[in-house]
């Protein structure tokens, strides 16, 4: 039998657009979630919003809640009777509890002896008194950036709440929230049919809504915006400036939005084109429009909120505010001309950066001593003079009247700014760059210069922040650091650069000594933060996770190059498909269990895991003389044959690893299986017994172990080696 239409809306004054998407899409997950766990069977859910309503409408719901069958577990048998069978005390306790007489109640085997049980039905709920009870409470479970208090009011909300509108199927809905009784009425377009209007159905109530000048779907409105702003655009000759964020934006600004076009004065196409497409988007919501080379013209859209009679007047008084706008901007951008980005930066000792780090003053003089070892670590000695000017400039016009005014336009007016002193073109570049990659998947510096000083910035404020106790935790990270490590690693990975962590990150840590306490525990966090980082954007990449795990330890990643990490990756997924490393690693996962064991009883020093002494420690000593002692005849010559492979084969991994030729040291390694196999037996031959009786004995053969451990330049024991074990 085909269920009911759930149909719930929430009539509010306006919502800032950002909330209304997440509310709505939380609003139909919540209520599906408390539909299932009453086992009241539903279909899909849509949502429907305007700034002025919330909605979800769920089709298929069913009139009442499957019934549930509890299991209540009472006290053992042993317990309930005694050993004539008679109910003792708990028993008939148990019987009262659950309301059956003794005769109904069952007996079940459990891991721990037979135990009374009792199963009892539990109806299924009503599903109209159901949704009375939770939909107040599913309301109050909503979560908003910021949320407020009105009138004498006590619940808080996005915003005030006017209505509210709820039936299922033919029947109405009644609960309260907010002081507001739920009813079947909604209501139009604020200004154009604000009459009540009686909700039938979703179907009914949508084509109502539109009637009173509203469109419930924001894509729909998101569609007009677009269809309607491109035609009206090329009745001027132009095409709209495409910005998917600003025509989302307006969808849910408005219940039935009217593009239309205006224009500004021609002479503040003179002022930097993002000057004037910011003012026209933070402001006033607009959009610029473009001709087809994609330069700015002097006309831009804007999009109301219901068509007009007069709609010049409308346009004029968009005019009106942007051309103020224009004005204040081209005010400040002449008076900044005034001024050079030199004279600037000599302000930014005044302006505080972090109370322990200092001013911007300070930062940009940490960056700018840097900068020449950076650049020399990236391989990108070239860069180092254009890096460095760009570097003692890159801040300055955080202290100019027009960043003042428009915090988002940093780093751009500061190329402006620079190109109008004439300085290099790379020095430009290089300030509005050193911000990139602002997002995850943003564009990246292109200059030499730019790269140079995006790097060094965000070494200095990775380490500077991790020294100021500002690391990342939960979704508390001020001062962005998470996008600061992505951006790092990004420019590092994808530009090929040949710049090490552990390198870079002394070069960091430097300029800051005289400031922050204990810089190398400081830096060796940071390399930990960055290796959490690198791993999952090497799994975003396709590599497979075992992989990725076994190559993202910190002695490699703070030794070698990105560039050289990915050359290893390839190395080892041909070793893996090859079907020979799956054998070397399960080896070597025994070594380390042995190694882990031995370190808990203190037979050996503390060891931190495979992957991680090969860099940390030299070879360790081990005496010859002890190999083979107590050994049984046919076990004779193994551990001696395994020596002889190891130093063999550590020699081979040294040269390697020195020349970065991860493929050679795979190879070198695969001679080690078969030697260790042999020492360590299985279940169908012998093997030597690492764990001696004799201390001496023991000590050697572990320190063999060690020494093996020490080899696996990788972590082994994260690949997966399923197929070896069987």
């Amino acid at each position: 039998m085909a269920g009911q239409e759930l149909f719930l809306e929430i009539g509010v004054e306006e919502m800032p657009a950002g909330y209304i998407i997440p509310a709505g899409n939380e609003l139909a997950t919540l209520l599906q979630k408390r539909l299932e766990q009453a086992l009241i069977s539903c279909g899909d859910a849509k949502t429907f919003s305007t700034p002025r309503r919330l909605g979800v409408v769920i089709q298929d719901v069913a009139t009442s809640g499957e019934d549930r069958t509890n299991e209540m577990i009472g006290p053992p048998t042993r317990v309930a009777f005694d050993k004539d069978g008679a109910p003792r005390v708990p028993a008939q306790k148990f019987a009262e509890k659950v309301g059956l007489p003794l005769d109904q109640i069952e007996r079940k085997e459990m891991p721990k002896g037979e135990y009374l049980v009792a199963h009892q039905v539990e109806k299924g709920k009503v599903t109209v008194a159901f949704l009375n009870e939770v939909i107040p409470e599913t309301l109050r479970q909503l979560s908003f950036p910021k949320v407020m208090r009105w009138g004498a009011e006590s619940q808080a909300f996005a915003r005030p709440v006017h209505w509210l509108c709820a039936r299922l199927g033919d029947q109405p809905l009644t609960f309260a929230f907010a002081s507001i009784n739920s009813g079947t009425q909604s209501r139009g377009h604020r200004f154009l049919a604000p009459d009540n209007f009686e909700v039938e159905s979703f179907a009914q109530y949508e084509a109502q809504c539109r009637k009173q000048y509203v469109l419930i779907d924001p894509e729909e409105r998101k569609k007009i915006i677009i269809e309607q702003g491109n035609k009206l655009a090329q009745e001027v000759g132009a095409e709209l400036w495409k910005d998917d964020a600003l025509f989302t934006l307006n969808a849910n600004l408005t219940e039935y939005p009217v593009p239309l076009v205006a224009h500004y004065e021609e002479h503040y196409l003179s002022l930097p084109k993002e000057l004037l497409r910011t003012s026209m988007k933070n402001h006033l919501k607009c959009f610029a429009l473009v001709d087809r080379e994609g330069e700015l013209v002097p006309h831009f859209m804007a999009v109301a909120n219901l068509p007009s009679t007069d709609e010049a007047k409308v346009r004029s008084g968009f005019q009106r505010v942007l051309r103020a706008r224009l004005a204040d901007a081209e005010f400040f951008y002449r008076e900044d001309h005034k001024k050079t980005l030199d004279t600037m930066g000599e302000k930014l000792d005044r302006v505080i950066y972090q109370s322990k780090l200092g001013s911007y003053g300070d930062k940009v003089r940490r960056v700018t001593s840097q900068v020449a070892t950076v650049a020399k670590e990236l391989g990108l000695p070239d860069a180092t003079t254009n890096a460095q000017r760009a570097a003692t400039l890159y801040k300055a016009d955080l202290a100019s009247e027009m960043v003042y005014e428009f915090p988002e336009l940093q780093g751009i007016m500061g190329k402006y700014y620079a190109i109008h002193q004439e300085e290099e073109a790379e020095v430009a570049e290089a300030i509005q760059e050193h911000y990139l990659p602002a997002g995850q998947d943003d564009p990246l510096p292109q200059t030499d210069a730019g790269k140079v000083l995006a790097i060094a910035e965000r070494l200095d404020t990775l380490v500077g922040g991790f020294g100021a106790g500002l690391k990342p935790t939960g979704s508390a990270d001020p001062y962005a650091l998470r996008r600061q490590a992505i951006g790092l690693l990004r420019i590092l990975k994808e530009h090929e650069l040949s710049g090490r962590l552990s390198h870079l990150l002394d070069a960091a840590a430097k300029p800051l000594s005289g400031i922050l306490e204990d810089t190398e525990a400081i830096t060796q966090d940071v390399l930990q933060f960055l290796l959490t980082r690198l791993v999952q954007i090497l799994r975003n990449d396709g590599w497979p996770r075992d992989q990725v795990d076994a190559v993202c330890v910190i002695s490699l990643i703070g030794r070698y190059p990105l560039v050289q990490l990915n050359q290893l990756l390839e190395a080892l997924q041909e070793a893996v498909q090859s079907g020979l490393l799956a054998g070397l690693a399960y080896s070597f996962k025994r070594v380390n269990n042995i190694l882990k064991a031995a370190a808990k009883k203190g037979d050996t020093a503390p060891y931190p895991g495979l992957g991680s002494l090969l860099f940390q420690e030299e070879a360790p000593a081990i005496d010859t003389s002890l190999l083979e002692a107590e050994v049984e005849a046919e076990l004779n010559g193994i551990e001696t044959t395994l020596f002889q492979t190891y130093e063999s084969v550590r020699k081979k991994v040294e040269q390697a690893l020195a020349n970065a030729d991860f493929r050679t040291g795979l190879q070198v390694l695969l001679e080690l299986r078969e030697p260790i196999d042999n020492m360590l037996g299985d279940e169908k031959k012998k093997g030597v017994r690492v764990n001696a009786k004799d201390d001496a004995l023991r000590t050697n053969r572990l320190q063999l172990m060690r020494g093996i451990a020490r080899l696996a330049f990788l972590d082994f024991s994260r690949i997966d080696t399923t197929e070896a074990e069987k």
